[in-house]
């Protein structure tokens, strides 16, 4: 394949409406759009379905073949190095020791648990200990598993260079199940290769394959053969990242960042993309647009109201949300949450106009702080019932105008157009190509060099131009050949 068919064939989550509308949806995430971002596919993250996943990965079976592979590998590499090996890449003592004192006594191991007691070497002496921390193929992360090729074989060789991303999303057992047959194919391949995977299914991007650009198309050809093979298991997979390019309906494409400033501050492909061009994009505008439409009159429930009346009602509705959210009763009647507020006051309408009005006197100023990017917005006190009182905070009028974006992207037209441009202005920026959002301007010159390079090779193979000039001679009928010889002789 060319890889600039990525450029070409993958849309632009900028200009796809409804990836856009996820993005604003995403903005409105209470823990921040980079988390809005990260979960943005239909899965649901709800706390309970979280730690559930937590008390099931401890049950998946494929969990403890892939682990078993990757350590039995490792194993493999240590027991069969030749002394060339040892003294040309490796010789020092250290590991010398930990081979025939410690790996050399294994044979395979069979389970997570197996391998999880071996790579800990909780019985070891301190230098062994340390040597086994330096050499072994995994290190202690509560959250991501890294797996490099060039610590599972321990040859630098092996390491790769990082271009590019490419992301798939699976699931559960089904993310175990697809890393098997991953590292079977690459390793059949002597292909090297460096993933991630987050350890508990919670994130978009579960499984993250890091890529030089001379690899990428042999990666691409490993995933498109596994769908090929095992078309049921990707069927199950979800969206790849958001923001990322989709090829094939189930890989993301993204460019890995490049440094970008003296500082040397370290980004990735989201964090890039949330911290210096989506987020301050989204803020601006948004306050421009604010502060010439406060007044402006919206439909809203069946009536009309202005901008600044939707931002109290948004208010009230997270204040019911907020209540809600703790009850001890099922049953809203009789419902009370943990400071003893009664829900039922949350469905009598006289209360939510009572909280309605409090709020919209108050809101013109929280608004005006908002413009000036004050972060000291009032705290404004909700009376209840038997004297309770509730402080809607300046950090919840923070959540409810991060919820707004996305409703005046529904009524105004214009603005979606401006924070779009203005996403394009701070993409290129940053060196983002503004045509592909999921692609820096530096690994877009990568994939057109490496079309070219390979083209040029091919040009100077004799085998290859007969074969294409076979391939379209076959294209047209012996007609067609005479009709163009005879065009040939009438020109001349």
């Amino acid at each position: 394949m060319k890889l600039m068919d990525i450029y070409y064939h993958a849309t632009n989550p900028i200009e796809d409406d409804l990836k856009f509308n996820k993005i604003l949806d995403a903005y409105s995430n209470p823990n921040g759009l980079y988390a809005g971002l990260s979960t943005a596919s239909s899965r649901d993250y709800s706390n309970a379905d979280f730690f559930g996943k937590l008390k099931a990965n401890h049950n998946l079976k494929y969990k403890d073949v892939f682990y078993s592979k990757i350590t039995n590998l490792w194993i493999k590499s240590i027991k069969e190095m030749s002394r060339e090996f040892f003294n040309e890449r490796i010789g020092t003592r250290s590991f010398f020791d930990l081979r025939h004192k410690y790996i050399l006594k294994y044979d395979n191991v069979n389970s997570k648990e197996e391998s999880d007691e071996l790579l800990k070497g909780d019985n070891l002496n301190n230098s062994l200990k340390d040597a086994l921390d330096l050499y072994k193929w995994t290190y202690d992360s509560n959250y991501w598993e890294h797996v490099k090729a060039g610590s599972v074989h321990l040859d630098r060789d092996k390491f790769v260079k990082c271009d590019h991303r490419l992301y798939v999303n699976p699931d559960g057992e089904d993310l175990y199940l697809f890393m098997n047959y991953f590292v079977d194919k690459c390793e059949e391949r002597n292909l090297s290769y460096y993933f991630k995977f987050c350890k508990y299914f919670s994130r978009d991007d579960n499984f993250v394959l890091y890529s030089s650009t001379k690899e990428l198309d042999k990666y691409l050809e490993v995933l498109r053969e596994i769908k090929l093979e095992h078309p049921d298991l990707v069927s199950r997979f979800k969206e790849p990242p958001l923001l990322t390019g989709n090829i094939d309906g189930f890989i993301g494409y993204g460019s890995e960042p490049v440094e970008l400033n003296k500082d040397k501050i370290e980004y990735s492909f989201n964090s890039l993309r949330e911290n210096k061009v989506l987020t301050p994009a989204i803020e601006k505008v948004t306050r421009e647009w604010l502060r010439d439409n406060r007044n402006r009159k919206i439909s809203f429930r069946d009536k009309e109201i202005t901008v600044k009346n939707l931002i109290s009602y948004m208010a009230v509705d997270d204040i019911c949300d907020t209540l809600k959210h703790y009850v001890k009763d099922k049953d809203l009647r009789t419902a009370v949450n943990e400071d003893g507020i009664c829900m039922y006051d949350l469905n009598d309408t006289n209360v939510l106009n009572s909280m309605f009005n409090i709020i919209d006197k108050r809101i013109d100023s929280n608004i005006d702080k908002y413009l000036d990017y004050s972060n000291d917005c009032d705290s404004i006190t909700i009376p209840l019932r038997g004297g309770k009182k509730f402080y809607f905070s300046s950090y919840q009028f923070e959540r409810v105008i991060n919820n707004l974006p996305k409703k005046i992207a529904n009524v105004d037209k214009e603005y979606v157009g401006n924070l779009k441009n203005e996403i394009n202005k701070n993409a290129a920026n940053y060196k983002i190509n503004v045509n592909k959002f999921f692609l820096d301007n530096y690994a877009l010159k990568q994939l057109q060099l490496a079309d070219y390079n390979n083209l040029k090779e091919k040009s100077n193979n004799k085998e290859w131009i007969d074969k294409k000039n076979n391939d379209l001679t076959k294209m047209f009928t012996t007609t067609d050949i005479i009709n163009i010889e005879n065009k040939k002789q009438n020109s001349n």
